[in-house]
């Protein structure tokens, strides 16, 4: 498959599980009647700050997939840690369960770093480094929209 072809079906596949995963959302919402998932979204504004986040990870999340559509020869296989898997799919939960999803992710990203440093011979360090990055914005993320949401209640119960 050609380079650009690839890059297409890359961007084209993360925008559309970007969206997917915004139409679950709001789903979810609706069906557990979470009114503050909504007022959330209104305020940050979907379109800026969640549909980026949704298309990052996803990006993120085809990338062994575009490259194996790339590799003309065969790649080895390689061990990549689950650690670091987890660690990615830890942080991203942090979408759905805050604080507890971004922590875990972010110790296992450190432990499945700390397994890469002994071990030379397994892969997926890139995994475990955009884990960590997501569990640490995410976490950041998290701890600002309580905040807000905090500062916003004291304000009204006034």
């Amino acid at each position: 498959m050609s380079a650009r072809a690839v890059a297409i079906f890359h961007g084209v596949g993360a925008t559309a599980l970007a969206v997917a995963m915004l139409f679950v959302g709001a789903a979810a919402a609706d069906a557990y009647v979470l009114p503050f998932i909504h007022s959330w979204a209104l305020a940050h504004g979907s379109i800026f700050v969640v549909f980026p986040a949704y298309f990052v990870l996803s990006y993120f999340f085809l990338l062994p997939v575009a490259r194996r559509l790339q590799s003309v020869d065969p790649v080895p296989a390689h061990r990549v840690p689950v650690l670091a898997i987890v660690s990615l799919l830890l942080s991203g939960s942090e979408v759905f369960i805050p604080f507890v999803g971004s922590v875990l992710g972010i110790t296992t990203g450190h432990l499945a770093l700390r397994r890469y440093k002994n071990n030379q011979q397994v892969t997926g360090v890139g995994i475990a480094l955009i884990g960590l990055v997501l569990g640490y914005l995410l976490l950041a993320y998290s701890i600002y929209v309580v905040g807000m949401v905090s500062w916003v209640a004291l304000r009204l119960g006034s």
